[in-house]
């Protein structure tokens, strides 16, 4: 529910150059993860499991009593907005947040935002504000174990809830929100015929939500779970659990330049857009182990997939002509290299070539023909496909890696 008033009606005229704009709602909302039991032999110890044999069924036990159950969390939010030109030149906006989750308590968020035009082609923008994400009911309550490679051999890996005693003795514990504190400055003109905009970000993220890394089971905390009633833990070898185990700071910038012009008979928009953005663990929890020694609770692995687990460096340059009822667009995107955790290695570069021609026969009927890597690129071949799954390319990069994709499309709009 949400209301906005217009500060003309409050006689603040005098006090800002335009009106004040107002805007206040409230929300409640309501979250349930529900897990069904599966068929009692699909979970359940068999006859053959003394011989060595899997417990339960292959590739993705079912689901036992134990995990089964429906896991509900409710919560109430209100807001509040607040904008006006305060001078002929200089727009600010004021905003807060509150919010109570039966199981986390209450959180109050804010942001402050402002725009200046220096001039009537260059301005400067700025904001700063605080957030948070709240762990879901299913990250909480997780109860699973699947079938995962792991140097060439199929391995039993299970997820338990951060609760779980196993759990808490590597460090697991109740799930508490994240905490973001967010940083923008940014620019906004013209060269010429060309816009440009310049912005620069900072994110300052807390207690983030991850899976810690797999931990080994021993023979007694097998025993443990097997009497709690997890009987696929008979073969199960590690285990992991959703942790707020780590704090990052993520700084980057973002440029955007546009151009058109007139061609021929038609219209071309040109778009250049770059980014590059870094991501740094600055710090990782961690619990005393069963020898009395400091462990972190995510492992080299984990940090690798959280810092270059996306590109540093993207950019993206297009051009889309129109001319009478046929539109043609060209675009070239690049993308720097990654970690692929999936696979163990890192993934190089890609370059991206898409095209695509189209005609409206009408306002309510088009074709259009395109391509998507058009140049059928691939990723770096996977140096370790013989050992594990077999795919013989990274499977996180970017460009995918079942090569070109060419299509034709058919639109009808009433």
């Amino acid at each position: 529910i949400g209301v906005r008033l217009v500060g003309s009606e409050m006689c603040i005229r005098d006090r800002f150059y335009s009106d004040l704009n107002v805007a206040f709602g409230a929300e409640y909302r309501s979250e349930t993860f529900t897990v069904t039991a599966g068929d009692q032999a699909s979970f359940e110890i068999g006859p053959y499991a003394t011989q060595g044999f899997s417990s339960a069924s292959n590739g993705f036990p079912g689901f036992s009593n134990l995990a089964a159950g429906s896991f509900e969390r409710s919560n109430v939010a209100a807001y509040v907005d607040f904008e006006a030109d305060v001078t002929e030149r200089l727009l600010m906006g004021l905003a807060s947040r509150f919010e109570d989750f039966a199981d986390f308590g209450t959180t109050i968020n804010s942001k402050l935002s402002g725009r200046f035009e220096v001039t009537d082609d260059f301005a400067l923008r700025g904001a700063w504000s605080t957030g948070f994400r709240a762990p879901t009911p299913g990250q909480s309550n997780a109860f699973n174990v699947s079938t995962q490679f792991e140097g060439g051999m199929l391995v039993n890996n299970g997820t338990i809830p951060s609760t779980n005693p196993v759990a808490a003795s590597r460090g697991g514990k109740a799930l508490d929100p994240e905490q973001s504190t967010n940083y923008t400055l940014g620019a906004v003109f013209n060269v010429g015929p060309i816009d440009f905009t310049v912005d620069f970000f900072k994110i300052d993220l807390d207690d983030r939500l991850t899976l810690s890394q797999n931990n080994s089971l021993s023979q007694e905390e097998i025993d443990g779970l097997i009497a709690s009633g997890v009987t696929s833990a008979a073969n199960l070898r590690n285990f992991r659990f959703f942790t707020n185990g780590y704090d990052t700071v993520t700084e980057g910038v973002d440029i955007v330049a546009t151009y058109s012009t007139e061609i021929g008979n038609g219209n071309t928009d040109f778009v250049l857009s770059f980014n590059h953005t870094e991501t740094e663990v600055v710090s990782v929890d961690t619990f005393i182990n069963e020898d009395g020694e400091r462990e972190p609770l995510l492992g080299a692995e984990r940090i690798l997939e959280q810092e270059r687990g996306l590109p540093e460096t993207r950019w993206n340059f297009s051009a889309t002509h129109t001319v009478s009822d046929w539109r043609f667009l060209g675009r070239l995107s690049h993308y720097s290299g990654i970690y692929d955790t999936g696979d163990n290695f890192f993934v190089g570069d890609n370059m991206i070539l898409d095209a695509e021609v189209a005609y409206n026969f009408s306002d309510n009927y088009s074709v259009t023909l395109g391509a998507q890597n058009i140049t059928d690129e691939y990723p770096d071949v996977n140096p370790f496909a013989a050992a594990g799954a077999g795919n013989a390319y990274g499977q996180a990069s970017p460009a995918g890696f079942g090569g070109g994709f060419y299509y034709l499309r058919f639109r009808y709009e009433l």
